[in-house]
Order: structure tokens, then sequence, then C-alpha cells
């Protein structure tokens, strides 16, 4: 087995907002089967950064974590509508000067734990086995879907747009978030496993 971890930096969603994007997964799952659900080993959740870390590095990077959250409150979000990627689809979080700027200090913080040759075989498996996309995705995240091209978004499920019709368009939703998490990635790049936990604190 590889001695490097998938990891996501993520957002946990409150109780509200994390039932309405189960009961959205749970429609794209009707539709298409092979999906995966969202649940107590598929958290939604807002990704801040992804990479591979050596798993002798958990602990430290963790110190590195928990000293940057210090300086960040928690905050409110808005969710707006729909948006498509890769072979899922989401709901678009807007962009707001408190989530790019943690964003940007997770990058930041983290540069220096990432670490290269991570295989699929690394990834939390239980029931649903990594594909190989799923370890290229997260070796080039930090170059591809960071800083500028940071996108933040609650991913649904495999889908297509035209499958969310059958609920009518999204309305807009604020909500807070105070709950970080340091999770072990699986396929589809889901948060399968919560390594650490913090709260954001005022």
């Amino acid at each position: 087995m590889s001695d490097s971890l998938p990891v996501d930096l993520a957002i946990l969603l409150p109780a509200e907002t994390g039932r309405a994007a189960t009961d959205l997964n749970r429609l794209l799952l009707e539709r298409h089967p092979n999906g995966y659900p969202l649940d107590d080993t598929h958290l939604p959740h807002i990704t801040l950064i992804q990479q591979f870390v050596q798993t002798a590095a958990i602990d430290r990077l963790s110190g590195v974590v928990e000293s940057f959250l210090s300086e960040f409150s928690p905050m409110s979000l808005r969710a707006e509508g729909p948006g498509k990627g890769g072979s899922t689809v989401h709901v678009r979080i807007a962009e707001m000067e408190s989530l790019e700027a943690l964003h940007r200090r997770a990058h930041a913080s983290l540069g220096a734990f990432a670490a290269s040759g991570g295989h699929a075989v690394s990834f939390f498996s239980a029931g649903m086995p990594a594909r190989p996309g799923d370890a290229e995705w997260i070796a080039g995240y930090r170059d591809v879907a960071s800083l500028e091209n940071f996108n933040p978004h609650i991913t649904l499920g495999v889908g297509e747009l035209v499958d969310l019709d059958a609920v009518g368009p999204l309305a807009p939703w604020l909500f807070d978030v105070d709950r970080v998490a340091l999770c072990h990635v699986g396929a589809h790049g889901t948060c399968r496993r919560i390594l650490r936990e913090w709260r954001l604190t005022e």
C-alpha cells in the first residue's frame, strides 16, 4: 500500500444544509444507480484543498491546520444555483471574502506537506474502490482547482443538470458553518473518513 494518503481539508455542512444535499443526492441515485450516496461515510462538504500527504506527516499537518484555523471565525455562506463538473453535479457557493481567505491560507500552509506518488490503492475504498482518474485529480488539484481556479461547491453526486429539473429552480439560501475536517478521500473525491476535526470560534 502507498504511504501517501489522499486528503481533503473541507468545511462540513450544518444539519439542514446537509439534509438538503442528501435529498438531492437521493434524486440523482434514482436516475443514476451506479453513482454514490451522501451519508455518514460520504460526507457532504465544501472542499478547501485536496492533495496527497505522507501518512507519517498527518499529525504535523494537523497541528499546522489547527494553528491557522484559530485565526478564522464561523462564517455565513450563500448557496446558489446548480453547477456541473465532470460526471457530477453540484450546488455553487457564492464568492465570499472569508471563504476565499480560508482557501488561500490552506493552500499556502499545506503546500509543504504535498506528497507525490499517490495511487488509487491509498484511497478509502470500503464499498467503492477509487478509479485511476481519482488519483490523477488529487495529484493535480493544487495546480488546476485552487487559487484563481478555486470553485467552492457542494457536490451532490453523479448526474446531469437536467436531473435536478424535478425539484425546480434551486432558490439561493444562506447557511452558517463552523466545522472543518481533514478527511480521507474516496472515489469521486468524496470525504469518506474524518481524520481530524476542528471548530471555528469567535
